[in-house]
């Protein structure tokens, strides 16, 4: 298993609206990552898990812009994620072919692959 960590300023925004009082988070380095939380620890632990699914399938992962020149509203801060993408470098394709399943849980998003015996298409339905 190889790491690769990367940390992505995001914008924490204070929301009390018809829905109550909760946390958003949005990035500009990840064009359509947004998120919420009842907490900020919460919040920020959704962003983690956000961040690791939309850039996981990508081949260079965005840069990180420099958030002092971002636009902040009055309820708005910066925050930074860590996110731990891990990669299984030693994986062959004739292993994974209808007999492994990988997906992205938990802290720090890690990559984790387990004996699955559903069909592609039984994922599917089930989705």
């Amino acid at each position: 298993m190889k790491e690769k960590i990367l940390i992505y300023p995001v914008i924490l925004t204070e929301c009390n609206d018809e829905a109550g009082h909760y946390y958003g988070i949005s990035s500009p380095n990840i064009k359509g990552m947004v998120t919420d939380g009842k907490t900020m620890q919460e919040a920020v632990l959704h962003a983690e898990n956000a961040i690791a699914t939309m850039i996981s399938d990508m081949a260079d992962y965005p840069e990180v812009q420099d958030p002092r020149k971002w636009k902040l509203g009055k309820d708005d801060s910066v925050m930074w994620v860590t996110v731990n993408m891990v990669v299984n470098t030693d994986l062959k394709l004739s292993e994974i072919t209808g007999l492994k399943m990988y997906f992205f849980t938990g802290l720090n998003a890690a990559l984790h692959v387990v004996p699955c015996n559903l069909s592609y298409d039984m994922i599917c339905q089930k989705f």
